[in-house]
Order: C-alpha cells, then structure tokens, then sequence
C-alpha cells in the first residue's frame, strides 16, 4: 500500500543536475565560485548559523548575498527578497524553511551547499523556487572516496 500527502511526482518536469566530488576542506571555496557566476543563484546550507557564516564570507568576498531565514525579522526577509528581486543581490542563501515558503521566478542555478536530510526537500529546493521549464540546474556537494570517513 503507498500513501502519501504531497503527490508523488515532483513540480518541475525537467532539471540539470551536477555532482560535484569535492574534498570538504573546498567547500566554501567551489561554493563561492559557483556564487560569483552572473545570473541569480539560491545556495541551500542546513542551518540559520551555516547561513549567516556563509552570507558572511560571500560578502567579504565581493559577492552580493543576502540571507532571508527566520532568524530575521520579517522586513528584514522581504528587504532581502525585494533586493534579490531587483538585482541588487545576485545570491540568496538559505534553508529548507525558505524552499517551502517563498517563490522565485526566473532563477538560473539552485545550489546544495549542504545536502538536505529529507528527499522531500531535495523537491522542495528546486522545485518551489522556480518557474517550471526555467533553466535553472541543480548542483549538489559529494564527499570523495578518497577523502575518508
């Protein structure tokens, strides 16, 4: 028997997804180059502490970034968002809590900075977010083999 609240299929029919094998200790590094690339991204990190650590180093490191979690009061989420929505900041980073409750039109790249623990999320991350048929493509982080445990 399968039963479910949320259908089955996910929202978005097609979707570019990447794998990057990347040692831990490159994270931050590979994630701020992907952030630097033109269009507007959405980098998912798993929590509100990794989400401001992240806006942060992104920040300093020239790239306009903005963090609309609940952590922030909500002028400070929607002056985020209306930001984003402007062009006057090209990377928003967030949690799961954002892939479930804000929708982003015309958004080039969803990034899992880190991987979500539920498969839902990983929908809900790129699927939510977007516009369906809009060419935006998913990466994700995975650890090397090699990189131990």
């Amino acid at each position: 028997m399968f039963a479910t609240v949320d259908r089955a299929e996910g929202s978005v029919a097609t979707m570019e997804h990447h794998v990057l094998n990347i040692h831990p200790a490159d994270k931050y590094a590979t994630a701020t180059e992907i952030a630097a690339r033109d269009g507007r991204v959405l980098m998912f990190l798993d929590t509100k502490h990794g989400v401001d650590q992240f806006t942060r180093h992104l920040r300093s490191s020239g790239i306009q970034a903005g963090a609309p979690h609940s952590g922030k009061s909500q002028p400070q989420r929607t002056h985020t968002l209306a930001q984003f929505k402007d062009g006057k900041i090209t990377v928003l980073v967030a949690t799961d809590v954002a892939a479930r409750g804000i929708h982003i039109e015309h958004l080039d790249l969803v990034v899992n900075v880190d991987p979500p623990s539920d498969p839902k999320d990983y929908l809900h991350r790129g699927g939510r977010p977007r516009v369906p048929g809009s060419p935006a493509a998913w990466s994700r982080w995975s650890r090397p083999a090699s990189a131990g445990t």
